[in-house]
């Protein structure tokens, strides 16, 4: 779609260019969760489509809107674009602190941008009975309950954005300046700086990866998590698909070298599961009670280092299989756990 005028501003160049996506995402969820003027909302998730959203309730006469944020920078940002009330809790005091703010009754309308189980379980727990949330988060992990739904009324609504049948209605308020919707972006680069931005993002590109391809990505293992996963005997990873869905998990042995975490196909390559973790590089992991979206990067660095802590670790408890598990064809199909950095209410 043309966009009228010239010379635009740079702030308003990023504005526009959310409406390829983000905006109209925000936008999507506002209105499948049918926002009316003078209605309370509450936006779960803070990334740039949750803010977004929030921009977007605002935008279309909301009263009160509450964004369940974890993040600083991002509460004040959601405030700046219309946010009425910050909610920094989860789960069940998270659905408590909405009802106190909308005097026992939850939200008119409720927006899930994260895609998680608990963000939907959230979502639909803060909507008030006969009322309908609206969902653009990629769902991986969601159970719907339908038993509360039927008995409350709770309708849910979504799905991916028709963006180009909503430009018409967003584009004159970006070109006037009403909305500043490019305000959620917090880091720009150009098209040689890449692998910079998926640096700068906590992930590997989706492509092929190379060893060196970690560097600078942002690491987040907390030292609690660190000790818990090496601690644990086994490790389930269920990679991630192209669709935002997950792939059955798999049980694997799991190490640890300084401060990261390491793993090994011991059928090498070749491995449905290593196959698949190379679809998108990314997986939800769980171990000693932790659980984790993890970005995976190929490595064939500190290789004889990882030999040794899978023999530290299970030479004595499995001295018969150990020897697979640091033999040059597993050697050849390790892969890095990286922490990845998620939605902050999520």
């Amino acid at each position: 779609m043309r966009v009228p005028g010239r010379g635009h501003s740079d702030e308003t160049m990023a504005s526009l260019l959310t409406l390829s996506d983000v905006l109209a995402t925000g936008h999507h969820a506002a209105v499948c969760a049918d926002v009316t003027p003078g209605s309370v909302i509450a936006v779960v998730g803070d990334g740039a489509v949750g803010l977004s959203g929030v921009l977007a309730a605002a935008r279309l006469g909301a009263d009160q809107v509450i964004a369940l944020s974890r993040n600083p920078v991002r509460q004040k940002l959601a405030r700046e674009f219309g946010a009425t009330d910050i909610v920094e809790t989860l789960g069940e005091e998270a659905t408590e602190a909405v009802k106190e703010l909308t005097n026992g009754v939850g939200a008119d309308a409720v927006m899930e941008c994260v895609g998680t189980g608990q963000a939907m379980l959230t979502a639909i727990s803060i909507a008030r009975p006969g009322s309908m949330v609206g969902y653009v988060g990629v769902p991986h992990g969601v159970e719907l309950p339908i038993g509360d739904m039927f008995f409350r009324n709770v309708g849910v609504r979504g799905g991916s954005s028709p963006v180009r049948a909503y430009i018409p209605q967003l584009l004159p308020d970006v070109l006037a300046g009403r909305i500043t919707p490019g305000r959620v972006f917090d880091f720009t680069t150009d098209l040689d700086g890449i692998a910079e931005a998926y640096a700068a993002d906590g992930r590997p590109p989706r492509d092929q990866v190379p060893a060196a391809g970690r560097d600078g990505l942002k690491m987040s293992w907390t030292r609690d998590e660190l000790d818990r996963i090496d601690a644990a005997l086994e490790l389930t990873l269920a990679s991630s698909r192209g669709d935002g869905t997950h792939r059955r998990p798999v049980t694997m042995w799991v190490v640890r070298r300084g401060e990261d975490i390491y793993v090994r196909s011991v059928n090498g390559r070749e491995s449905s599961w290593f196959r698949g973790a190379q679809t998108c590089h990314e997986a939800r992991i769980r171990a000693g009670g932790i659980e984790k979206d993890v970005s995976i990067v190929e490595t064939d660095e500190y290789a004889h280092e990882i030999d040794a802590a899978y023999q530290t670790k299970y030479g004595r408890r499995y001295p018969t299989v150990v020897p697979s598990i640091i033999a040059p064809q597993a050697r050849a199909a390790t892969l890095e756990l990286i922490a990845r950095e998620e939605e902050t209410y999520a």
